[in-house]
């Protein structure tokens, strides 16, 4: 399928907002990987929507987010006609969901500190189950490059489709994993920016 003009623009404001992973990254996660699944207690396993440690020898890295951030400040001088990427800064934070058997199950955060990139976390598991359905909705065989923020005065993770627009931003529905088969999210339907904004400063003015 010929790209046209507009998308081709829309592809080139994505990889924009994506600052190249350095192998060093890279490196760090696949240390940290092993050495965090072999820390984890077997009790902790259900919580992870995991049956049992022979699960885990299917752990592999997907492709990361890198992790913006949506300060208060930003998200008070925003404006309805303010683009998405402006309301976002990125960090140092890398988040790599972790495919175990066919679904993403964890996920891995790798971060830059004391001089070095290096693998801090293992968990997440609501979050994993939504980036899951992400991935599988603006997936990259597609074009499609989701943008991974989040807002940690109101423990809201959003993402953002800049090959669609620079004026969608939906809220990720993370639910703790118990066991329970629970609705597939439809992130199909990205909600406009104005309106999740919107839903951000009410939840902050609330705290």
């Amino acid at each position: 399928m010929k790209l046209t003009i507009a998308m081709l623009m829309l592809l080139c404001l994505s990889l924009a907002w994506a600052e190249p992973m350095s192998k060093e990254i890279m490196e760090a996660a696949q240390q940290g990987l092993p050495q965090f699944l072999a820390q984890t207690p077997d009790d902790m396993l259900p919580m992870f929507g995991i049956t049992s440690r022979e699960e885990l020898q299917t752990a592999q890295l997907s492709d990361p987010f890198q992790v913006h951030i949506i300060t208060p400040d930003k998200l008070k001088a925003s404006r309805a006609d303010s683009s998405v990427k402006q309301l976002m800064e990125p960090t140092n934070l890398w988040y790599f969901p972790i495919i175990i058997g066919e679904q993403t199950k964890l996920v891995l955060v790798v971060d830059y500190m004391d001089g070095k990139w290096q693998a801090v976390s293992l968990g997440y598991a609501p979050l994993a189950r939504e980036l899951h359905q992400v991935r599988q909705q603006w997936n990259r065989r597609d074009g499609y490059h989701p943008v991974l923020a989040m807002m940690p005065q109101v423990r809201a993770f959003v993402f953002s489709v800049p090959e669609v627009s620079d004026t969608n931003l939906t809220i990720l529905r993370c639910r703790p994993v118990t066991g329970e088969r629970v609705e597939v999210q439809n992130y199909q339907s990205i909600q406009n920016a104005k309106d999740t904004i919107e839903n951000l400063q009410q939840q902050f003015e609330q705290q």
